[in-house]
């Protein structure tokens, strides 16, 4: 006659199968998870939805011919573009790179690493009724608020800006040849800008340069 077990002994390896096949579900999710999420992003389907709900949250049409998204080589974003409601603002820039830290954003804070903004096309139209307004607006103290930028390396490459002025006696304004280097920490290292443009057509060139310890960056 075969001796029996214990009954707390056969429930070992029951217990044995079950933390291991629940250690294997939490590890599958999780994979799943860091490997699904960009790859959504990054297919038709992700991109779409990520564009239609910036579009719900803006006044305006935001598009984008592909987005690629990847925990290590970061965003990459081609023929962007942006058009407000009432025509006045329009952007277009032909490619953006960027490298996020994940950690520093789940901390409240924006670290953007190696960041390229390629071939950039801005054109504002102002009315004149627009600029009176603001001229005869009392300016009223505004308290000032910190944007978390904690560290970028930006890079814009072949910007163009126009700047119009719509009216019975339009005006217009513009800046070709934009290029700049930007490299910003609040840690010890020191913080550089250079920034290039030309006005009108290459009447004037206009250059700027600084450093310090740590830019202060704010904003109203």
């Amino acid at each position: 006659m075969a001796e029996q077990k214990p009954a707390h002994e056969s429930g070992k390896p029951r217990k044995r199968k079950f933390v291991i096949w629940s250690l294997m579900v939490i590890t599958a999710v999780i994979l799943l998870l860091f490997f699904g999420i960009p790859a959504f992003l990054s297919s038709a389907a992700g991109k779409n939805l990520l564009v239609s709900r910036i579009n719900q949250s803006v006044d305006g049409q935001v598009q984008m011919d592909r987005l690629s998204v990847g925990w290590f080589r970061g965003i990459r974003i081609q023929n962007a573009s942006f058009e407000d409601d009432a025509g006045n603002t329009s952007v277009q820039v032909r490619r953006v790179e960027t490298q996020p830290q994940i950690g520093a954003l789940l901390g409240g804070r924006v670290k953007l690493g190696r960041t390229v903004v390629e071939s950039p096309r801005i054109h504002l139209k102002v009315s004149p009724e627009e600029v009176t307004e603001r001229e005869r607006r009392p300016r009223e103290p505004r308290e000032r608020r910190e944007i978390p930028l904690d560290q970028i390396d930006l890079e814009v490459i072949d910007g163009q800006a126009t700047i119009e002025l719509v009216g019975p006696q339009p005006q217009r304004v513009s800046f070709t040849n934009i290029a700049s280097n930007v490299a910003i920490s609040q840690a010890a290292r020191a913080s550089t800008m250079a920034v290039s443009m030309q006005v009108g057509n290459g009447e004037a060139t206009i250059t700027a340069t600084a450093e310090g310890d740590g830019f202060e960056i704010g904003g109203v």
